[in-house]
């Protein structure tokens, strides 16, 4: 699981360099592209989060605090407005395990929520911004014991995020966000067809956008 995540930002960061080396160092105040959220757009989000899975007939939760990381592309449909696809995960390290109201232990490893899906953002003419997405979601975990991964469960994932970016050039801006995600999950090895997996996650992010 990890091996996609850091792929995922290696071809971030290589867009970046590309598109970094590709702007003009004097960009126009006067041009109507200037500070304007138009054409390609790529997004790279980074910081702390906290996670919480529940499982239904089981009273049994799993949480813990880790990273989240986000990745969005794609581009303006209209000036301020972007659709776009996205990949994130939110992983908890040695999350603590949750039985019947009392802490029972902790997972040696680590618990990922990811998702993948498609994307809408609107941007404030303050430079504020909105994000709504939905897709594919997948929860899983990875073990300390001889690196084990489990089997990852799928289902159905959506995701908002608020936050407020300052413009550092002509196309980038870096900010801040907070945001939050949530799956709904039907394990098919549960043995158990009325259980349901539900996963929430918060994070505070750092955004870096090239637009």
């Amino acid at each position: 699981m990890l091996k996609p995540v850091v792929q995922m930002f290696a071809i971030g960061a290589a867009l970046s360099m590309v598109l970094l080396s590709s702007a003009s160092a004097s960009a126009d105040p006067y041009d109507s592209d200037y500070h304007a959220h138009t054409g390609f757009f790529l997004r790279m989000n980074v910081g702390p989060g906290f996670s919480y899975v529940e499982a239904t007939d089981s009273d049994a939760s799993v949480s813990g605090f880790g990273l989240a990381l986000n990745l969005s592309i794609g581009g303006a449909v209209a000036k301020n407005l972007i659709i776009h696809g996205d990949l994130y995960t939110t992983t908890a390290f040695d999350p603590d395990v949750d039985v019947d109201g009392g802490i029972d232990g902790q997972v040696d490893g680590m618990m990922y929520n990811s998702g993948l899906g498609v994307g809408l953002t609107y941007y404030l003419p303050s430079n504020f911004f909105l994000t709504f997405g939905a897709g594919l979601a997948s929860q899983s975990f990875v073990y300390d014991d001889d690196d084990i991964e489990s089997d990852a469960e799928y289902g159905i994932g959506t995701r908002f995020m608020f936050g407020k970016e300052w413009w550092v050039s002509s196309d980038w801006g870096i900010g801040l966000a907070a945001q939050v995600s949530y799956a709904f999950i039907l394990p098919d090895n549960s043995g158990d067809d009325s259980m349901k997996i539900h996963a929430l996650t918060t994070s505070v992010l750092f955004s870096a956008t090239y637009n």
